[in-house]
């Protein structure tokens, strides 16, 4: 009888864990809807990428070195999205992953609708430019002591990518390598 009473109670605290789940789970989609208006098509594109965070918080500024040593500011390009790549020239799913950014970072330029751009922690162009044999449109800065990719972003493992918005807020971050190249992910980009 004991054996029953326990099965019964460890039974009915499973169905409140469920229920707990189950309620947790409404909240996130209603927290969902409320920060990013599900709905549009812009964020159910968004949540078809599968993100590992949705957020909306401002993107940390910072100023980093091109490859000519020219000073780039990320508040510089308010009032365009960007997609923001840290990576590592040591990275094997980097380099796969840089031919699809590439045609974004073409997209955005071509259309003048949002930048791509990428921070190397390596310290120079010479330590990277193997990586683009033909050259890139993409923004390549350098971060070698990584003040910003670890200090500022946290980023641990590479590549991470987030994607910020018009005003400046993050919305979305990306653990690992993606395929770009979608045209779907391009407009996607454009309505940030």
């Amino acid at each position: 009888m004991e054996h029953a009473t326990t099965d019964r109670a460890r039974l009915d605290a499973g169905k409140e864990l469920g229920g707990s789940l189950g309620v947790l789970a409404a909240l996130a989609a209603v927290a969902a809807v409320i920060l990013f208006g599900f709905g549009t098509g812009r964020d159910e594109r968004l949540a078809a990428l599968a993100p590992q965070l949705v957020t909306d918080r401002p993107a940390p500024d910072f100023e980093l070195p091109d490859r000519e040593g020219h000073m780039h500011r990320l508040a510089d390009l308010r009032g365009r999205p960007v997609v923001l790549n840290f990576w590592s020239i040591d990275c094997p799913p980097c380099l796969r992953e840089l031919p699809s950014l590439e045609g974004l970072a073409r997209a955005g330029r071509e259309r003048g609708t949002f930048s791509v751009v990428t921070v190397s922690v390596e310290g120079s162009w010479s330590d990277v430019e193997r990586a683009f044999p033909d050259g890139t449109e993409m923004v390549v800065l350098f971060d070698p002591e990584r003040d910003v990719v670890q200090g500022q972003y946290g980023t641990e493992m590479y590549p991470e990518t987030f994607l910020i918005d018009s005003s400046g807020s993050i919305r979305a971050r990306f653990d690992g390598e993606r395929d770009w190249s979608d045209p779907d992910v391009r407009d996607l980009v454009e309505s940030l």
